[in-house]
């Protein structure tokens, strides 16, 4: 009986993966899902932004779709540890404007922040028509 050595099978043989190409349409934010008149809301917005124009931008976001922290940070060009601190964890807790996706479990790996009826409420008095 002959054992064969796995590596001497090998040693003839390359990987070649130049053929395959990198998907990565599921990761992050299709920003062709939101509305035109937010996302010129989300390019107008600048670096130190005040929460009375970014506070309206979070909640309509949120109200389209459960969004991570470090989708929201993302597309806001913002670091998420600011964003949590500074504005999710108030409009959350201090609020009520937010709440978590998985309020069951705080640190659920798929945490993200939706829109409450509040906040709703909120974006309608600003304007704000979420259909």
């Amino acid at each position: 009986m002959k054992i064969l050595d796995s590596q001497s099978n090998a040693s003839g043989h390359s990987t070649n993966t130049s053929h395959l190409s990198v998907n990565a349409s599921d990761l992050g934010t299709n920003a062709g899902e939101l509305p035109a008149l937010l996302l010129e809301r989300i390019a107008a917005l600048t670096p130190k932004a005040r929460k009375e124009k970014l506070w309206p931008v979070i909640l309509w976001l949120c109200a389209i779709r459960p969004f991570k922290a470090d989708e929201l940070a993302s597309l806001l060009n913002r670091k998420a540890t600011h964003l949590k601190t500074g504005h999710l964890s108030k409009m959350r807790d201090q609020q009520g404007l937010l709440e978590y996706l998985h309020p069951e479990v705080v640190n659920h790996p798929e945490q993200a922040y939706r829109t409450t009826v509040s906040g709703v409420s909120w974006l309608q008095k600003e304007g704000i028509e979420i259909c």
